[in-house]
């Protein structure tokens, strides 16, 4: 009999076990179902292209004003269509290409971080699963932890990237008029002929001089 009943009480705990991890896997392929659904992608694929469309339209900005801050400051000091004006607009192609290259590898590294994330909270709710969590429960918080993940990348601030890429155009139309001021004061004798170049940093600390005397 004390036979019997050890063999009964086994088998009852073998059949608890095989329950318990029944629903364990019941439990993770919900978790799985809501993390593979391709509207998932979808939504990393969406992110990556507003992600993108705002680090353009920044980058778009940013050269709006290079352009504007270039053509001041080459009508400023009469080097407008010279040479200077031409290396300038070269220069600030160039920055706009770079800005455009970051800007693609940024919304491409926040699609990618967004879906790591979401790979990190399939383990941790995975692990939960096989502490016991029941399926509904467990698709209930992947469904919330995905939606968790969007928000928070979407609140990051994602327009560093392209910030300063017309960083060295800044001061340009600034240093024209402080040029315009020291030939006025050329004119009127005042440190005669030590004014007669001045130098913008150009993009990577390179520099480019500008003649007072012409382009």
């Amino acid at each position: 009999m004390c036979g019997g009943s050890s063999t009964a009480a086994t088998r009852a705990a073998e059949q608890s076990e095989n329950e318990r991890q029944a629903a364990i896997q019941r439990s993770v392929d919900a978790i799985n179902g809501i993390y593979n659904d391709p509207a998932r992608q979808q939504q990393i694929a969406d992110y990556q292209a507003s992600t993108l469309a705002l680090l353009q339209s920044n980058l778009d900005r940013q050269k709006g004003d290079a352009d504007r801050s270039a053509r001041f400051a080459m009508a400023r000091t009469g080097l407008a269509g010279g040479s200077a004006d031409v290396d300038t607009n070269k220069k600030i192609a160039e920055q706009y290409l770079l800005g455009q290259a970051n800007a693609t590898r940024q919304a491409q590294g926040a699609a990618a971080s967004l879906a790591a994330q979401d790979q990190q909270s399939r383990q941790n709710l995975i692990a939960l699963a096989q502490s016991g969590v029941d399926a509904t429960t467990s698709a209930q918080q992947a469904g919330e932890s995905l939606k968790v993940n969007l928000a928070n990348a979407k609140g990051q601030a994602l327009t560093g990237a392209v910030d300063n890429t017309f960083g060295s155009f800044a001061d340009l139309y600034k240093a024209s008029i402080e040029q315009a001021a020291r030939k006025d004061a050329k004119k009127a004798g005042a440190g005669a002929g030590l004014y007669d170049t001045w130098g913008a940093f150009g993009p990577g600390g390179g520099y480019w001089t500008l003649n007072a005397g012409g382009g």
